[in-house]
């Protein structure tokens, strides 16, 4: 968002928005281990999946998350209308599930 407003000062151009894959239905903020949710959309992936607030979020689609890189770069490469199976910790308990995008 900076970059766009930085062309958009220098030079006088709007950028087009950008399809970031799908979405995620949840915002979250990196963690030690994993992608901490705080909130999660009404009728996004995220809730469809089982997630709530605080849970932790480890893997989705097979791919451990480290941090919103990690999941941005899996979401870009996914499809609305694609399963994928997730991890995560809620508390001390590890829970798993799978929803639609």
């Amino acid at each position: 968002m900076t970059n766009d407003f930085r062309i958009y000062i220098e030079r006088g151009l709007t950028v087009p928005g950008t399809i970031w894959g799908a979405n995620p239905g949840a915002r979250t903020h990196r963690a030690a281990l994993g992608l901490e949710i705080e909130a999660v959309d009404k009728g996004g992936f995220a809730e469809s999946a089982g997630l709530r607030e605080g849970d932790l979020l480890l893997s989705l689609r097979g791919i451990r998350l480290h941090d919103t890189q990690q999941l941005w770069t899996v979401l870009a490469l996914t499809e609305a209308g694609t399963s994928a199976d997730l991890s995560w910790a809620r508390g001390r308990e590890a829970m798993s599930g799978k929803a639609t995008f």
